[in-house]
């Protein structure tokens, strides 16, 4: 269930708060087995991830013609992962609006927390292996940003430079 709280994030209690609190010695990760994949499965394990960020972006009320999926890299060596990211324009949502998106989420098998304050909005949740971060700042021109983490891939050291240099992307010119 998702549950609001004041304050910093790393104040906040549940998952997500315990998880950065936990300190360095929690990121200590068992050694990586490696498994490369082929580049074809890799993008449809990209486009899947962009089409549930799409889902979610709507889910929350933002519409865009525009966002962008890409492999980002992981916390350990030879790990990756899809990150899906959109910003667009608008006001930044009050509480009340909050406790709306975080019942939409908690009806889909989310769980995290709303943090609203005098400087920011934002919502983290998980589900499954995914993390979502909605934000909403003054500062950052009156945008809201929603960026969606998918599961850590470990497919070793070679496979992630080629896949993070862009080496299994087509060439728009030929």
């Amino acid at each position: 269930m998702l549950t609001t709280s004041h304050g910093d994030l790393a104040d906040a209690g549940g998952d997500l708060g315990r998880a950065a609190d936990a300190g360095p010695a929690s990121h200590a990760l068992p050694p990586q087995r490696f498994q490369q994949l082929p580049p074809t499965e890799l993008e449809e394990m990209r486009e899947a991830h962009h089409a549930v960020g799409l889902e979610l972006g709507t889910l929350l009320g933002m519409t865009t013609d525009w966002a962008r999926t890409r492999w980002v890299a992981g916390p350990a060596r030879g790990t990756v992962l899809p990150q899906f990211f959109v910003r667009v324009p608008g006001a930044r949502p009050d509480r009340r609006t909050g406790e709306l998106l975080t019942r939409r989420l908690t009806r889909r098998g989310w769980g995290g927390r709303l943090l609203v304050d005098a400087d920011r909005f934002r919502i983290d949740a998980r589900r499954r292996g995914l993390t979502l971060a909605l934000e909403a700042y003054e500062a950052h021109e009156h945008t809201i940003s929603l960026r969606v983490d998918g599961g850590v891939l470990a497919i070793g050291p070679t496979q992630k430079l080629h896949l993070l240099a862009g080496a299994y992307e087509d060439d728009d010119g030929s």
